[in-house]
């Protein structure tokens, strides 16, 4: 199990996580203010996707784009959102709740995520947030698996 310098992330929406590292790899080093702005969120929810975007290894700390980050969005288009998606499926809490919503998808997701983020982030079993986090991350695996199932069959 790899340490985690920073939690699991808040954000429900993995397009708005793409377009705001899309924004900030156009716009380095971008206030949260600015942010805000041009996701139409609160200040408060602009950090929950920076936040994920931190999460993710797309930009530092300082809202600045990580060269992972520059590489991906460098490729433009589809190759940008499956760039960001292998980001998803490359972390271990996130790829091990994939892979079980792939290979059985009628299992409770949602009470996996849960058991699994618990044994990585412990500071936040016992509490509440870490119900809404699990199931932003369900929400993130549902996205790209619909995703490859669209795009992807033969």
């Amino acid at each position: 199990m790899t340490p985690r310098k920073i939690s699991l992330p808040q954000a429900n929406n993995l397009d708005t996580v793409i377009d705001v590292a899309s924004y900030l790899y156009g716009f380095p080093g971008s206030s949260m203010e600015q942010v805000a702005e041009y996701i139409g969120f609160t200040r408060r929810q602009a950090q929950y996707y920076t936040f994920a975007c931190e999460y993710l290894g797309l930009i530092d700390e300082n809202c600045m784009p990580t060269s992972l980050c520059n590489r991906i969005m460098a490729k433009g288009g589809l190759n940008k959102t499956e760039g960001v998606y292998e980001c998803v499926l490359n972390d271990e809490v996130m790829g091990r709740v994939f892979a079980r919503l792939a290979l059985f998808p009628e299992c409770d997701i949602d009470q996996y995520a849960l058991s699994i983020a618990s044994i990585y982030f412990p500071e936040l079993a016992e509490n509440s947030t870490l119900v809404r986090r699990c199931h932003g991350i369900v929400l993130w695996c549902k996205k790209i698996l619909e995703y490859i199932t669209m795009n992807h069959q033969k």
